[in-house]
């Protein structure tokens, strides 16, 4: 019998090193529009999901039915790039340039094949040419760089890397040349700033880009073309409108809410246009809450809060009196009808309410509850478990808030995993700002926002200041965040009363600069609500503002990030209706068609305008809302609580008086849903997370968000209109943390659930030729990485040397020699000194183990070779919790013992202490006793260890512990190794290590160590 090992001697860093002609729009002929479509967002989506050969076949597909089809050669050309097949990639792009020839996508990647091939001069000459074109890409400029870098024209790179950080300050690989190349040039002192930088930049939270060879990390030239400018619509065909009607079934629902009771007067709210004048013996605290408090209450939500898969319903409510006050929840029972659980789950504050926003704000999985409140806020923590309870955690975390709060919102601006939190606060009840008779809300002073930075720890700390967001005395009633210029961090536009709205962009440094006046959304007025939603699906969020100005209602379309515009067809539309008080607006797709059409609420009652694509048509009567309606609407939340496929609506009325309106007949066009869990990197809510929909020429955009419109929150599931489209071609999700993951080729009517991706594999990994193809083999050098922080001053010392046995089924000769393929996956840099293959010839009933497991220091498992013969389980195994795991680790199943918490990002790596106790059975009498373990670890990293650290919580490496004479447990081996990386086989002999005849070991840890 023959066994093979690979003996490799390396190192692993872990650093990146990583009036012109524009090209013109292309004009498609209309009986080739939808189908190229399909083609084409396959072919993305396969880009995406790393299938380049089954991408490039959709791409085929898309040139044989239009052979002048410019997208699909280029992105042809891209996945024979990504298979490496140069060849056929340079000949798709020079067959562009024969339809285009100033496309700089072709220019770009023909200057890429160059610089792979070593030919820096003909890449210089083509990347020149796409700067000529696009003068502000950063990837040309970091490419340029490289290429006159590789020309030693160090001069001309450093001033290519300094403007490639003028565009992309975020690009980790320009710090680390660009710093080469000043040293390189004498200027070592400012080649060190870059590299401080480079170093300060690996270890925090936001998108960081290396530029390397895959794809999606060449920049926008190196990603496949999905669009044509001004995307062309396919040709018109007749299809049967769908028939929608909405049904106010909120008694058949059981959301059975008492009004307040009569006998109290209110102001008429249309006084609020000009202010309601407050006498001199109302000038009281006491006069505005009883009198005007009440005409701003209230919002609601849907909320899945017991993780059942339905969506449950919170009504914020306000009254003067405590009594009338309380806030509801009610439980879904999945058949159309709601259960009031408030007392059961603790959630019934009765402060004078105004919003709320669910968010699972410590990342355990279950959603949390902030409510705000004329008066203290309240923070609701979700105990989880069965019959799920809330426990009022307010002060403990820090976040009361006395004052006159309206709306909040969570959102994770820092990036760092953990949503911290918004409130924007109203008016100063006490701050009276002239001496004649004022009027009410605009003759008082307003009150100081707050933004809390999530701790990691179930607390939050007011990093207003700092950050730069209190908006003092702007009278803030709510905040939107979303990525309002595409440059994936999260930004947030408030509405203010009587000073400039703000709109907010995230500065990526713990600060926030407001771009307002820059992109001429610096609006002035009696302001009240925004929400943002992609209504032309151009892929960048517009604005729709409620106020009670002039026109209550106004719709600003993004322009590519730049500014923004004033849509004056809705404007026009909704004018008809002659309110004077807006209070709410959102975008809902109501009959599922793919276009975003818009639900609004004012003084007149519901209204509804459809977006005809041309403009805003107000269908208010043709979908029944005329006759259901209620003048004194406040709060909207959208959401599927029936679970149809098509989204219905909550209203909360005046007093927390709920309208719920089931969506009837939505559901005849199709859908998909979309439903995302956040993993290590981003928050496990999503919030933060873009979703986009492509079937056809047809093409979506929405994020999700925690908080939208007026004191409200809308479902976190996303639903997704296709019209009569049966199948989407490609459903994309961009995380927080920067993450894409891409399904393709999804039927219609289904819920498609995303969890987050975690990291990629950190170290190279082995194949080998089996006989008819290459098989993965496990990963190495997992103890040899250079640089890993572990406390302050102290680094791992690298193991350089690692025995990996390749089972003999897996290497077969291939031309008379044996094959083996080290494949990297990272940005890392692998130095390799030695590499050598044992092959050991053994009797078939033994079993050869190399003396190989991962240590935390010095010395070093020698070399040797274990033989192994009737190797057995141990006879009984079980946790912490005392459950019998001898089934997970009697056979290599991949099934593994997981009782174990973990804990999330930051704490990369780490998981709660616990043990796992192996009885090994009568071994009296053994001159031999050696412990087989096959597994895998999910290692620790710099970030994790940081973290950790700093609070309190040490790495506790596998320590091994067996019974002593007095029937205690005594370590006796402090560092017994774990398997390093992926899965394989450590050994460890345990020869006189028993201290009794009882032959069990306890194993300890806090490390993700699944064994198997």
């Amino acid at each position: 019998m023959i066994s093979v090992f690979v003996c490799i001697g390396a190192f692993v860093a872990i650093f990146s090193s990583c009036g012109q002609k524009k090209s013109k729009v292309q004009q498609i002929p209309t009986q080739y529009v939808e189908v190229l479509n399909r083609y084409n967002n396959l072919g993305v989506a396969y880009l995406e999901q790393g299938k380049y050969a089954d991408a490039a076949k959709e791409f085929k597909k898309a040139i044989q039915t239009y052979d002048k089809y410019i997208a699909g050669h280029v992105n042809l050309g891209l996945a024979y790039y990504y298979l490496r097949d140069y060849e056929n990639a340079y000949k798709q792009f020079l067959r562009v340039l024969e339809l285009d020839d100033h496309n700089p996508h072709a220019l770009f990647n023909l200057g890429l094949i160059y610089k792979i091939k070593g030919k820096y001069q003909q890449a210089l000459d083509y990347f020149r040419k796409v700067e000529k074109i696009d003068p502000n890409d950063p990837f040309v400029h970091y490419n340029l760089g490289v290429v006159l870098s590789k020309l030693e024209k160090s001069k001309e790179a450093v001033k290519h890397f300094k403007r490639n950080l003028e565009l992309d300050p975020n690009n980790l690989s320009t710090y680390y040349n660009l710093a080469r190349e000043l040293t390189r040039l004498g200027r070592k002192e400012e080649g060190k700033k870059f590299m401080r930088t480079f170093q300060k930049l690996q270890g925090g939270y936001f998108d960081r880009r290396n530029v390397d060879l895959t794809y999606q990390e060449q920049g926008k030239y190196g990603m496949a073309m999905e669009e044509w400018g001004g995307r062309q619509k396919p040709e018109k065909k007749e299809t049967q409108e769908p028939v929608v009607k909405f049904v106010d079934v909120t008694q058949e629902a059981g959301l059975h809410v008492e009004p307040n009771p009569g006998g109290m007067s209110f102001p008429d709210v249309t006084q609020l246009v000009s202010g309601i004048p407050v006498q001199k013996s109302e000038q009281s605290a006491e006069y505005i809450k009883n009198k005007l408090v009440p005409l701003f209450g209230s919002g609601g939500a849907f909320a899945d809060y017991d993780n059942d898969g339905d969506l449950d319903i919170y009504i914020v409510r306000c009254s003067p009196k405590a009594e009338d006050s309380n806030n509801l929840l009610f439980r879904n029972d999945g058949n159309g009808v709601f259960t009031d659980v408030t007392d059961v789950a603790g959630v019934g504050d009765t402060g004078m309410g105004m919003g709320c926003t669910f968010a699972d704000y410590d990342n355990d999985g279950d959603l949390d509850l902030y409510v705000t409140n004329f008066g203290p806020n309240v923070l609701y923590r979700n105990n989880g478990g069965q019959a799920v309870t809330f426990t009022d955690v307010t002060r403990e975390v820090g976040v009361e808030v006395p004052g006159w709060s309206m709306g909040a919102a969570f959102a994770d601006f820092d990036h760092d995993s953990y949503l911290d939190l918004y409130v924007a606060n109203f008016v100063d009840v006490n701050n009276v700002t002239v001496a004649s008779i004022p009027r009410f809300p605009q003759d008082f002073g307003g009150e100081l926002n707050v933004l809390y930075h999530n701790n990691h720890d179930g607390g939050f700390i007011d990093v207003t200041k700092r950050a730069g967001v209190g908006a003092e005395n702007c009278k803030s009633v709510t905040a939107v965040f979303t990525d309002f210029d595409e440059d994936k961090d999260i930004d947030f536009y408030l509405v203010n009363q009587d000073t400039p709205n703000l709109l907010f962009s995230n500065q990526r440094d713990g600060t926030f600069l407001n771009e307002a006046p820059n992109v001429g959304m610096d609006l002035v007025g009696l302001n009240v609500a925004v929400s943002a939603g992609d209504y032309n699906g151009d892929g960048y969020m517009d604005l729709l503002i409620t106020s009670w100005n002039k026109d209550c209602f106004a719709l600003y379309r993004n322009e590519n990030g730049h500014g923004y515009s004033l849509d004056e067809s809705f404007s026009k539309a909704v004018r008809s209706r002659g309110a004077k008080i807006g209070w709410n607006a959102g975008f809902i797709d109501y009959d599922n068609d793919g276009y975003l059409d818009i639900f609004l609420v004012d003084n007149k009652g519901y209204a509804l305008f459809k977006n005809s694509q041309d403009g805003f048509v107000d269908v208010t009567s043709k979908v029944g809302l005329d006759v259901i309606s209620r003048a004194d609407g406040r709060g909207v939340s959208f959401g599927d609580y029936d679970k149809d496929g098509d989204v219905d609506i909550l209203v909360i009325n005046t007093g927390g008086i709920p309208s719920l309106l089931r969506n009837e007949g939505g559901n005849q066009n199709n859908w998909v849903k979309v439903c995302i869990i956040g993993r290590e990197s981003s928050n496990i809510s999503g919030i933060g997370t873009k979703v986009e929909v492509k079937s056809g020429n047809l093409w979506q955009k929405k994020e999700v968000r925690g908080s939208s419109g007026y004191l409200s929150e809308d479902a976190f599931q996303l639903n997704f209109g296709l019209g009569n489209r049966k199948r989407v071609d490609l459903v994309r999700v961009i995380w927080p943390s920067g993450i894409r993951q891409a399904q393709a080729n999804v039927a219609a009517q289904e819920c498609v659930a995303f969890t987050e991706l975690g990291k990629k594999a950190s170290c190279p990994i082995l194949f080998s030729w089996d006989g008819t193809r290459y098989q993965f083999v496990t990963d190495f050098l997992g103890a040899g990485f250079i640089g890993l922080w572990l406390t302050p001053g102290q680094h791992y010392y690298p193991d350089p040397t690692e025995y990996i046995k390749i089972d003999r089924h897996l290497l077969r000769p291939k031309n008379d020699k044996y094959s083996l393929r080290l494949v990297e996956l990272m940005e890392e840099v692998d130095y390799f000194d030695e590499v050598k293959l044992y092959v050991i010839d053994h009797p078939e009933d033994v079993e050869i183990y190399p003396n190989e497991r991962l240590l935390m220091a010095p010395p070093w498992p020698k070399y040797h070779i274990h033989v192994v013969k009737d190797a057995r389980p141990p006879v009984a195994a079980v946790d912490d919790w005392g459950n019998d795991i001898l089934p997970l680790i009697s056979k290599r199943d991949r099934n593994y013992p997981t009782n174990f918490r973990l804990f999330p990002f930051p704490y990369i790596g780490y998981a709660e202490t616990h043990s796992i106790v192996l009885d090994l059975g009568d071994l009296s009498g053994a001159k031999k006793i050696l412990l087989v373990m096959h597994g895998w670890t999910d290692y620790w990293n710099s970030t994790g260890n940081f973290f950790a650290y700093h609070d309190g919580m040490p790495l506790i490496a596998p320590y091994l512990q067996v019974v002593d004479k007095n029937g205690n447990w005594k370590t006796v081996i402090e560092d017994m190794g774990y398997p390093a990386g992926l899965p394989k086989t450590m050994t460890l002999n345990l020869a006189d290590k028993f201290l009794t005849d009882d032959y069990r070991v306890k194993i300890i840890t806090n490390m993700r160590i699944y064994w198997d």
